[in-house]
């Protein structure tokens, strides 16, 4: 649901910067993304419980990387909402860090490419 709210309080926020409800607009927008990634995480936490909803083999250590690489988005939209109380241009700089954050190479990535390397390495290679 928070899903399709997102591209409507958009452009809410859009149309209202720099207009008298700007600071009502972002409140809306940041809530918005903090109830989001909340729910996200909520779904994500409900699957790493039940424990037939991953695959048998599922790393643990993997799962709780993934767990805290997760929790840092509401906190970010958390902090942004925060922030936004005092200035609707200052509250941008979370979900810029975390759209950041997300685009560089994650830690779950490193550690995926490097069992898949390990792995490759013990496998003998027969064309040699």
């Amino acid at each position: 649901m928070f899903v399709t709210l997102q591209s409507f309080t958009t452009g809410l926020l859009a149309r209202q910067v720099g207009k008298p409800d700007e600071r009502t607009a972002a409140l809306i927008y940041h809530t918005t993304l903090v109830l989001m990634t909340l729910l996200y995480n909520c779904v994500w936490w409900y699957a790493i419980k039940k424990k037939d909803l991953l695959e048998e083999n599922a790393d643990p250590r993997l799962i709780q990387l993934l767990t805290r690489e997760y929790a840092i988005a509401p906190a970010l939209h958390l902090a942004a909402l925060i922030i936004c109380l005092w200035s609707v241009a200052l509250s941008i700089i979370p979900i810029i860090l975390l759209y950041i954050y997300f685009a560089l190479p994650r830690l779950s990535e490193k550690k995926i490419n490097d069992k898949k390397t390990n792995t490759s390495s013990i496998i003998p290679n027969i064309n040699a």
